[in-house]
């Protein structure tokens, strides 16, 4: 197996700028599975499911060209040229709200979120938090800051100031438990 320029030779699929189609296309690979954390497209009923959570899919994408083909999960966050693998989204429901942490003029400044928000992790953003009818709050991404993406502009992905490193732990997280019990096997 050979990635060149990006793309693979099992999926054809230009990985620097993952499409929609490209996503569904390498969900039905005939040689691999994925199911799970590892599911890259998510289908239901054989045709995608877009009532599924979409969240993150640089990250399965990631782990799968590290196993397939042995390459730094870094190197396939920062080669791709698309926004919309990095984003997560936030649903709220009647009994709690999305909301946004700003400090402007140093003031705390609550800002309201919608009911789906998509977002991605970054260096420059702000605290998300979901808060409850009976005020307890949790933090969405704790300590980390995010950047709200319920309207897209385009713009090239490095003026969108990533957090990657966020990305690479969300990856490794899977990686380090899948190497580990991998190991065991042969001890």
């Amino acid at each position: 197996m050979a990635v060149v320029d990006g793309e693979d030779d099992l999926t054809n699929i230009d990985w620097t700028f993952p499409t929609f189609e490209n996503i569904i296309k390498c969900g039905y690979s005939k040689k691999y599975k994925f199911k799970g954390t590892f599911e890259i497209a998510k289908f239901q009923n054989g045709k995608p499911g877009y009532n599924k959570n979409w969240s993150q899919l640089i990250v399965p994408i990631s782990i799968f060209r590290y196993f397939a083909y042995n390459i730094p999960v870094e190197q396939t966050l920062t080669q791709c040229k698309s926004i919309f693998p990095f984003c997560l989204g936030l649903k709220s429901n009647s009994n709690n709200t999305g909301e946004l942490r700003v400090i402007s003029e140093n003031e705390l400044v609550i800002v309201p979120l919608s009911k789906t928000t998509r977002y991605y992790v970054s260096n420059d953003g702000y605290y998300l938090n979901k808060v409850f009818d009976d005020g307890k709050e949790s933090k969405v991404r704790k300590g980390y800051k995010v950047t709200v993406m319920n309207n897209y502009e385009e713009m090239p992905i490095e003026y969108r100031d990533i957090n990657y490193l966020y990305y690479v732990r969300e990856c490794y997280k899977i990686i380090d438990v899948v190497d580990t019990k991998q190991l065991k096997l042969f001890n």
